[in-house]
């Protein structure tokens, strides 16, 4: 369970908007996640969780996740992080009956004038949106096409619904169920996990799903999915949210040891 508290009492001191959203999260979060949920600066709320950690406020469980002091006694030596988006690329096209963009409207809502490709002369521009660059490709006329890279920066669940709201905002005439998820990049990370002696491992399924495992880093693994099946977006969005329930919920049995069971 996840809470965003930005919209309650605002004379609420940042350790008690931390310890709120905590108190409500099942398994450990990482300073990005608690400084979207509290609205505030991702290096103001790093910041404030050391203070609060070594005031015995907050417990840290592995580098850079940190849980209620309360809630939960977790096992660090295996500890995985929050599902996270690294890309995905969505479209829309026109649609037998219905008015499509004009060339116009499409010019007008760019941030600044599109170029335009040599080849197929579509249009297309680059704007960035919370540190991430999203290109925008128009095809006059039967096609939008919007690709997020996030590999430096990947989205959580409450990011990825701010993305929907972004599109929404950008595009207010085409409704979100127009919108078709083509291509979409997840990954976890699992602090505490090797794989001894091997660099990395790449599985392939149906040709249209595979999965990366590799060290990110000396001591997490990270493991990648990546698709190209096409998904309506409204439907999209409830599978990744049933997907962050599932992999959140099987972390949680597996290293989470509730303190009365001790």
């Amino acid at each position: 369970m996840r809470i965003n508290i930005s919209e309650k009492r605002c004379g609420m001191k940042g350790e008690d908007r931390i310890l709120e959203y905590l108190a409500g999260c099942d398994t450990p979060q990482d300073p990005q996640s608690i400084a979207l949920a509290i609205n505030r600066s991702y290096g103001y709320t790093r910041n404030l969780l050391s203070k609060m950690v070594k005031e015995g406020k907050v417990r840290k469980v592995a580098r850079g996740l940190y849980v209620h002091p309360d809630a939960v006694n977790v096992n660090p030596k295996l500890t995985m992080r929050p599902l996270k988006l690294h890309g995905l690329k969505i479209m829309t096209k026109r649609r037998e009956g219905h008015t499509f963009m004009t060339t116009e409207e499409f010019i007008k809502i760019a941030p600044y004038k599109p170029f335009e490709h040599r080849i197929n002369h579509a249009l297309y521009y680059d704007e960035v949106w919370r540190e991430r660059v999203i290109t925008v490709t128009y095809h006059p006329e039967h096609t939008i096409i919007i690709d997020l890279k996030s590999s430096k920066k990947p989205l959580n669940f409450e990011e990825f619904n701010a993305f929907i709201g972004w599109l929404e905002g950008r595009f207010p005439k085409i409704p979100v169920g127009w919108w078709e998820l083509v291509q979409v990049g997840l990954n976890w990370d699992i602090i505490g996990m090797y794989l001894d002696g091997i660099e990395s491992i790449t599985l392939e399924v149906f040709k249209q799903i595979w999965f990366r495992m590799y060290m990110k880093s000396r001591d997490m693994l990270r493991i990648e999915a990546h698709t190209n099946i096409k998904l309506g977006l409204s439907e999209a969005i409830e599978a990744l949210q049933g997907a962050l329930d599932s992999v959140e919920k099987a972390a949680y049995r597996k290293i989470v040891v509730i303190k009365n069971e001790r």
